[in-house]
């Protein structure tokens, strides 16, 4: 049987399971079996308990409660490097889709896999 855990009790939950400061980090395997849940119950309780404003930090190390005001910044930086890191690559795919475009304009007569009718399963990359 499932173990129900009612929403009001998430952050409590975590607050109390989460170590405070990153040498402390706590796998979220670790965490599921100390708690009796699915790892995949815990990713989905940490998303609730961050969008309800339960700061926590999470890298390969696992999770953990900043310590300081100084930790949370260091946290803020290393997200904000993966959020550059995402939109550089977005970058490069909308180049590359407009390049695509002006290289296959529509006057080429070339049908998108869409309007082929197939379920984009070419094993062709573009």
């Amino acid at each position: 049987m499932k173990k129900k855990v009612f929403p009001s009790r998430i952050i409590p939950i975590l607050r109390d399971n989460i170590p405070c400061g990153k040498r402390h980090a706590i796998h979220q395997k670790e965490l599921a079996h100390r708690l009796g849940l699915r790892p995949s119950r815990i990713a989905s309780m940490v998303q609730y308990a961050k969008k309800h404003g339960l700061f926590i930090c999470s890298g390969n190390n696992g999770y953990w409660l900043p310590k300081d005001i100084d930790e949370l910044e260091r946290y803020k930086k290393y997200k904000i490097q993966i959020a550059n890191s995402i939109i550089g690559e977005i970058k490069q795919i909308d180049t590359f889709i407009d390049g695509y475009k002006k290289s296959h304009d529509s006057s080429s007569n070339v049908k998108s896999k869409s309007s082929k009718g197939d379920k984009g399963n070419d094993s062709k990359p573009i």
